[in-house]
This record gives structure tokens, sequence and C-alpha cells, in this order.
């Protein structure tokens, strides 16, 4: 399903479903919405393994609280400035918790030594998947789909999680504690997908992180 084109001046999302599953609704400038009805039933396994792994972690042992950020190479930092998202709060998340993330990773690439490579694809699908909704109802060329991309990055991302997260909340049962934590392994994800140009749009002449 997708949603008719309407202006909407303050950029939001919002999430709803039913047992068919989640609605997302993705608002921003200029006069962008999209609606994605069903966005996820289930996620691969290797990302599932992933959050439920992170999701174990307390970040206040002290070892993980008394951490310093971790600094943005370049190639990322171009990233942000390219897509204007230098401001988002992933970034902070980023610098505070990634080596967390990659902590999960290590422990499922002990079943499978590719299952960082597919859980970043799994999270550019959902970004794809989105962009490509929101193309379709603010009657975005091809031509003019990057432009679109850089100009709602920040809500973009904001739906990729949300798609994600729906998604893992229809397949495994949580709590509101848990959840929390499954959310910031999502954004991470989202964020490590975006350092490979899997997620928003790409720089010219940029490299992977």
């Amino acid at each position: 399903m997708i949603g008719t084109k309407t202006v909407a001046s303050d950029g939001s999302v919002s999430m709803g479903g039913d047992n068919r599953g989640s609605v997302v609704n993705i608002s921003g400038s200029p006069g962008a919405r999209v609606t994605v009805a069903n966005a996820s039933k289930k996620l691969p396994s290797y990302l599932a393994q992933v959050i439920n792994v992170f999701a174990e972690f307390d970040l206040n042992e002290p070892a993980i609280a008394s951490s310093q950020p971790s600094e943005l190479l370049p190639p990322i930092e171009a990233k942000l400035i390219h897509n204007q998202v230098t401001d988002h709060s992933l970034v902070r998340d980023y610098r505070l918790f990634f080596h967390l993330l990659l902590r999960a990773y290590q422990g499922v690439e002990q079943q499978n030594s590719s299952a960082r490579e597919l859980v970043r694809r799994s999270a550019g699908r959902a970004y794809e998947a989105a962009l490509t909704e929101a193309c379709v109802a603010n009657t975005v060329s091809v031509a003019l789909r990057q432009e679109f991309a850089c100009m709602n990055a920040h809500l973009l991302l904001d739906v990729t999680i949300a798609r994600l997260t729906e998604g893992y909340k229809a397949s495994i049962n949580t709590d509101a504690q848990e959840i929390e934590l499954v959310d910031l392994a999502i954004s991470l994800v989202v964020f490590d997908a975006m350092t490979e140009c899997l997620v928003l749009a790409r720089p010219k002449n940029a490299v992977a992180a």
C-alpha cells in the first residue's frame, strides 16, 4: 500500500499495524510522504541473531560505560556530509556503541563468516524499499532519485530503522526493556550499511569505509 502525496512541514515517522504486518508512514520535505504496509514479517536469521547477541550487552558495565567515543573515518564523514545527516542521532550512537555491534558480529560470524555482509545487505534492501516507495508516492523520476534521497535522508534513515524494528518485533518475543537495545542495535546495523554505501545516496568517488 502506498499513501497519497501530501504536504508535511514537520517531517515525521509513524508506525502501526495489525496481524497482517506493520504499517510505516514517512513524511518530510519537500512535501514527501510514503506509507508502507506489511513492512516485514520476518528478518533474515543472521540479522536476528546479531540483534539478539547485541541485546544481551549491559550498557552500564564499567568497561562499556567508560569507553571513549570512536572517531569517524574520513570516508564516513564524507557520506554524512553529502547526505546532510551529520546531526542525526545515529552518529552519536555509532561513536559510542559501534564496538559492541562488532562484538555481536564476531559472535555470529563463528557460524558464517559472511554474516556481517548479509546483515548489511538486509539493511540495504530495507532502505531501497523505503526509497522506492517514497519516490513512487511522490512521483519522483529515476533521474531525481538520488537528489530526493539526499533531501529526505533523515527520514529515510528513520523509516529504514522502523521497518527493520517492526519486522524484528513481529518475528520474536520481546519486552519493553529489551526493545530499547534492539532499536539501538538496528540503528547501528543501518549505520554500518551506510558506511558501505548500501544506505543513503553515494557521494561521487566514494569509497567503502
